[in-house]
């Protein structure tokens, strides 16, 4: 029982949604504590927006929705209008929220759970999104999830059995967990619908739930056993193809007396790569067989998608999980052929970028064009005796993330890179992979990557010879 004035017990609560930290009850108990009198009577109390506080809302603009354990009513109050909420501890009515300057109606009894929704924005990383290959289908902050797309769903945890003077009690445990209600997204349990967590391992969706585990998103078994923790994306009709292919296309070739050339077209989505061949801004690719659609690794950086392609790896086993990581964990291509005597080189643009196993060629701007790209096509000339290159070129990518960028400029710079795939081909006797380590979608608020979104998740595969 709650006694009045001291802590002796105290009431569950939980603060979920759109936050960086849950809350649950423990959190009470370290909060500036003030004692209130209420109709004669003192109370023990806390500033509603001090335990909010803790919790860390992701925006800075938010609903706050509140949930009663004796009751079905439901409050939503904007973040502007709580400066002087309360929670009291009261014996009779467990956790009670007074909204000072409000009406009476909206305080609750027995509060039991508080749900922080943020406000709608373009898009938003902080939650589990669902896409395919030409659409960005939904996007779900937890808070979203909880309150449109949620329903109960019972575990069994486990099974008692006590005997008492020969007699048998038998009893069973079970876990209530939120889960995600997918049959309010179409196809989403497709043959091919995979799903991606935030360190980027991947898993194909068969049987089992979706959890929304007050922050984040989880995928569990039928059982509600952990398969994959804080789930970001779930892609419907998912590519056959994936960057990480260039890896054991270019080992089965090389295995074959081939050589091997790779061309990273930085920054190149699938959805501006059909814009170029289709409005004359890669007239020779556009002879060509059209490319596949490829997935490229969560998170979508220029890193990450490199190190799957020199690796064969996803970011979980690789350990490039955005820009800021350099040391790769696992060999890469250059470590595997050199076992076998072959030679290799690396073509990279003005930086390293990641720790290989074999240093790159760092292209300077020798005439002074403010790009690199010419450069790298010339090294790339140079090295075309050797039976493994990888030439990464970053016009696209550099032009796209400007700011007073245009369709125009960033298919121009295709059409020029366009141009030297043309004489490359024409000069290198073995199998050319073009691909690209990530796309980037321009949108009306500038350029967007690094997120779960059809734009930044697949990319052009397209094997010449």
């Amino acid at each position: 029982m709650l006694k009045k004035n001291n802590f002796e017990f105290i009431p569950n609560i939980q603060i979920s949604g759109d936050v960086q930290n849950p809350v649950d009850q423990n959190i009470l108990k370290s909060l500036n504590i003030q004692n209130i009198e209420i109709d004669k009577k003192d109370y023990k109390s806390i500033l509603l927006n001090e335990l909010i506080e803790i919790a860390k809302p992701l925006e800075n603009e938010y609903d706050v929705y509140f949930y009663s354990a004796s009751s079905d009513k439901v409050i939503k109050i904007s973040y502007k209008y709580l400066k002087e909420s309360l929670i009291v501890f009261d014996k009779d009515n467990g956790l009670t929220l007074i909204n000072v300057n409000h009406s009476e109606k909206t305080n609750i009894n027995n509060l039991n759970k508080i749900i922080i929704k943020s406000a709608e924005n373009e898009f938003n990383e902080i939650g589990l999104n669902i896409i395919e290959p030409e659409n960005n289908i939904l996007k779900l902050t937890p808070a979203n999830a909880l309150l449109d797309y949620s329903y109960d769903q019972k575990f069994e945890i486990e099974n008692i059995e006590n005997i008492e003077n020969n007699s048998s009690y038998k009893s069973t445990i079970y876990e209530k967990k939120d889960i995600l209600n997918t049959e309010k997204i179409p196809n989403i349990k497709g043959n091919r619908t995979l799903i991606i967590s935030s360190d980027g391992e991947s898993v194909y969706y068969k049987d089992g739930f979706i959890e929304i585990n007050q922050n984040s998103f989880d995928y569990v078994s039928n059982n509600g056993q952990l398969i994959l923790k804080n789930i970001k994306g779930i892609i419907l009709n998912s590519p056959v193809y994936s960057v990480k292919d260039a890896y054991t296309d270019s080992v089965h070739y090389i295995k074959q007396d081939k050589n091997v050339l790779i061309i990273i077209i930085s920054g190149l989505g699938y959805h501006d790569y059909l814009k170029a061949i289709n409005d004359g801004y890669a007239p020779f690719l556009a002879e060509k067989n059209v490319a596949s659609r490829a997935l490229t690794v969560f998170k979508p950086e220029e890193n990450t998608g490199m190190a799957a392609i020199i690796t064969g790896k996803s970011p979980n086993e690789n350990k490039i999980y955005d820009n800021s990581y350099k040391k790769i964990y696992t060999p890469d291509i250059f470590e595997y052929l050199s076992k076998f005597g072959m030679t290799s080189a690396y073509i990279e643009g003005n930086n390293k970028i990641l720790d290989t196993s074999i240093e790159p060629i760092i292209t300077k701007d020798l005439n002074q064009n403010f790009q690199y790209d010419d450069e790298t096509f010339q090294k790339t000339i140079e090295n075309l005796d050797k039976n493994f290159i990888i030439s990464h070129f970053h016009s696209i990518e550099e032009e796209s993330k400007k700011s007073d960028t245009s369709y125009e400029s960033i298919m121009n710079q295709m059409k020029i890179i366009d141009n030297y795939i043309k004489q490359i081909y024409e000069q290198f006797d073995g199998k050319i992979i073009i691909t690209s380590d990530y796309g980037i979608y321009n949108g009306e608020n500038g350029p967007k990557f690094g997120q779960m979104r059809y734009e930044n998740m697949f990319v052009p595969y397209l094997i010449l010879e």
